[in-house]
């Protein structure tokens, strides 16, 4: 893959937290790239550390969190490393909202209770570009009537209370979008949402997207929206990437353990009545103080004594831009050093 078609590098990612109970792994080196107009998936168990690379890569992970390694924006004339910026710098400030946006899991809690609809939403274009609140105000209306809100005019006065909630996920996903921004990460944005608000939603995105030409990061625990939604996608455990690839690669061929187990646990077309899922045993321990073995080993079925738990194994390529870390693996793949296009 040639670098004109990339627009995000993420390398050797890692995001720690220093507790007074040790150190605290969210994002442990964590690779992967983002092509132009396409979505990649980002899936894994609560705890894995899939919210926190999102919070990485806009450089808002809170204190005490220390973020290294490369995030690499790939501009039309220029390359832009991220991670080498202050967090607070005004180069940061203007790239978050304008070339990548966020929409936050949960739309009640990243809206602000005391402003309306309008306010915020204007804001952001005034923040960044020049141009009168009458401007800023007639193109927040088009953006609500864009993603499918009725009567905009008077919404753009609604405070977020008075929204319903696949409402307030539309009216962020209008703040996310109304300045084009090249790159949106969605952050789990229909995991409160019943069904049919879902769907919508998830057309709504694949519409805008078609229109508008960005990239999407979408973040989830869900393999089915992965499937509707992504061109490719990355696997998560304990902070670690343990298999990357294409949607069609994984999702025809998993290989490490953790995704086989994922996809046995979801509901099939065609499986008999009373048949019980296939739940994964045990929990996403805390990773305070993680072993260096593989993350997966205490859950795993496939465990091999003084392998899995001797090292963290590597990542290996098994076909073209397919990646997986697992010793089952490491005889007949191809070690790499992180997902190069």
């Amino acid at each position: 893959m040639q670098t004109k078609d990339l627009v995000l590098e993420v390398r050797n990612l890692q995001t720690f937290f220093k507790l007074d109970e040790g150190m605290l792994k969210a994002v442990n080196d964590v690779s992967f790239i983002l092509r132009k107009n396409s979505t990649l998936g980002i899936v894994g168990e609560s705890g894995c550390g899939k919210s926190v690379t999102a919070q990485a890569i806009l450089r808002i992970v809170p204190p005490p969190g220390k973020v290294t390694g490369d995030i690499i924006l790939h501009r039309d004339q220029e390359i832009l490393n991220l991670a080498d910026l202050p967090a607070n710098s005004e180069i940061l400030r203007n790239i978050r909202g304008k070339e990548i946006a966020m929409v936050f899991q949960e739309p009640m809690t990243a809206f602000s209770p005391i402003h309306t609809i309008g306010e915020q939403i204007t804001e952001a274009v005034l923040v960044h570009e020049n141009v009168s609140k009458d401007n800023a105000r007639s193109r927040a209306i088009e953006m609500l009537r864009k993603v499918g809100i009725s009567n905009p005019e008077q919404r753009l006065n609604e405070y977020p209370s008075q929204l319903s909630g696949g409402m307030r996920q539309r009216a962020m996903i209008a703040m996310a979008l109304i300045l084009k921004p090249r790159v949106l990460i969605a952050d789990e944005p229909t995991t409160a949402l019943d069904v049919t608000i879902q769907a919508q939603i998830l057309r709504l995105m694949k519409d805008l997207q078609a229109e508008m030409g960005m990239s999407i990061i979408f973040i989830t625990h869900n393999l089915g929206v992965v499937a509707n939604m992504a061109n490719d996608v990355v696997v998560m455990y304990l902070g670690r990437v343990v298999e990357a690839g294409s949607v069609f690669q994984v999702f025809q061929n998993p290989q490490h353990p953790y995704t086989q187990a994922l996809m046995r646990s979801i509901p099939k077309v065609g499986r008999k009545m009373r048949v019980r899922l296939q739940a994964i045993s045990g929990n996403v321990p805390v990773p305070i103080n993680p072993p260096e073995t593989c993350p997966f080993a205490p859950r795993c079925s496939q465990f091999i004594k003084d392998r899995c738990d001797a090292r963290v194994p590597d990542l290996i390529e098994t076909e073209p831009a397919h990646h997986v870390r697992c010793v089952l693996y490491e005889e007949t793949g191809q070690k790499t050093l992180g997902m190069k296009p």
